[in-house]
């Protein structure tokens, strides 16, 4: 197994903590590729690209088996070392993608609580409205009432004015 030393700092360099998945999107699949590598164990050796500090986008073949039960622990690089400068952008563009997608993560979760909001305040803008259709309808309801009631009125005076007039004239 080959050993690759040398620095990944870089003077614009965001924290360095283990990439547990790859921050980009794998172009092929780790079995899709020719001229197999085959390990120890007989089988097709996957090829991964790895995120390490140390190697951040170098390809390399392992057992298929070594993580599980153990395999026969093949570990080969596929790719020749790079420059250390290579190796650091390469680092600091992995640093740069998962702290967009972090980002990007954030963004999205503050989208569906604005959006949650706003489907309450469209919620609480429908009952007021209805309660102002209520109140509408029992205004109309008042006024009808009312002009009755004024209507009554005015029967009722009329007939009090022609019972006083005919009280008078007799």
């Amino acid at each position: 197994m080959e050993h690759r030393g040398g620095s990944s700092s870089s003077r614009v360099s965001c924290s360095r903590a283990p990439v547990s998945s790859s921050p980009i999107p794998y172009r092929e699949m780790s079995l899709d590729y020719l001229q197999a590598v085959i390990c120890h164990c007989g089988l097709k050796a996957p090829r991964w690209i790895s995120w390490s500090v140390l190697n951040p986008g170098q390809r390399y073949h392992t057992c298929p088996l070594r993580r599980g039960s153990g395999g026969c622990k093949l570990f080969v690089w596929h790719d020749p070392l790079t420059t250390t400068f290579l190796r650091e952008l390469i680092g600091d563009l992995r640093d740069f993608c998962l702290k967009w997608r972090k980002e990007n993560e954030v963004l999205k979760a503050e989208a569906a609580n604005v959006e949650m909001q706003l489907t309450e305040i469209q919620k609480r803008i429908a009952e007021e409205e209805n309660k102002v259709l209520s109140l509408e309808d029992e205004v109309k309801t008042t006024r009808k009432e009312l002009q009755n009631q004024k209507l009554v009125n005015f029967v009722l005076i009329f007939m009090l004015v022609s019972v006083i007039y005919a009280v008078m004239s007799v």
